[in-house]
């Protein structure tokens, strides 16, 4: 039996960056099937999205990218 799942996955995200490799891992390891869907960011979805934002929010994303990417070993800048 093949495995299969979706993946919903945003060119913009650094969080789909960082969790590439490991996808690509699964998917090769165990034989799994990957259905990647490309989904527009949230800026491009929602024109208000800069206005409505929590001003915490960005330098909150840009320390737990960092804290992820070096917890992988991974190159992040």
């Amino acid at each position: 039996m093949t495995f299969k799942f979706d993946l919903y996955w945003s060119f913009r995200s650094p969080y789909s960056y960082l969790a590439t490799p490991r996808i690509v891992e699964i998917a090769k390891r165990y034989e799994v099937d990957v259905d990647v869907h490309v989904v527009m960011p949230l800026a491009v979805r929602d024109d208000t999205f800069f206005e409505r934002v929590n001003p915490l929010w960005p330098p909150y994303v840009l320390t737990d990218t960092v804290r992820i990417a070096d917890n992988l070993g991974m190159d992040y800048g």
